[in-house]
């Protein structure tokens, strides 16, 4: 009786989890050790592109991210299963089309018995972040430029009232 009282609790327990990832409008998803995804939310799967009978034939960490950051994915992956949380890492996310944008990912370990068995995993897109940086600087860009042109003018009109 208490036995399926528990196993009740944690089914609820699990709802309650998946209910609040697919909530999110940010990719929430577990991995195994492997970095094989084994969790993924709607959001994600629209992110990256991601079909269920994808997901189902075998997903990894390494195709929702560009080739040359591939080895940063598995250096990130080690050391969250050696039981460290990871906050902020920016890698270059790529849809199964191959367009590509900046995310942040967060992870933290999933333990069971004390045992890291995976990873659970926040990804942010971006994108606009990037575009609003970019923004500024050129916007600093121009001020500079602008700054320098004035003093430039400032310069020649000192010399100009000096020579009148």
């Amino acid at each position: 009786m208490a036995s399926e009282k528990l196993t009740e609790e944690l089914r609820a327990s699990e709802a309650r989890f998946r209910s609040f990832a697919e909530l999110l409008p940010e990719t929430v998803f577990e991995a195994d050790t492997e970095g094989k995804v084994t969790v993924l939310n709607q959001s994600g799967m629209d992110k990256f592109g991601i079909t269920q009978a994808l997901l189902d034939a075998g997903y990894y960490l390494t195709q929702g991210v560009v080739e040359s950051e591939h080895n940063r994915v598995y250096s990130s992956l080690a050391r969250v299963l050696a039981g460290e949380t990871v906050s902020g890492l920016e890698f270059t996310g790529q849809h199964t089309s191959g367009e590509t944008f900046p995310i942040l990912v967060f992870a933290t370990p999933v333990r069971n018995n004390g045992d890291v068995v995976g990873l659970r995993s926040i990804v942010v897109d971006i994108t606009q972040q990037k575009a609003a940086e970019r923004k500024v600087l050129h916007y600093q860009g121009m001020l500079r430029q602008m700054d320098s042109q004035l003093q430039l003018t400032e310069e020649r009109e000192r010399c100009s009232l000096a020579s009148d």
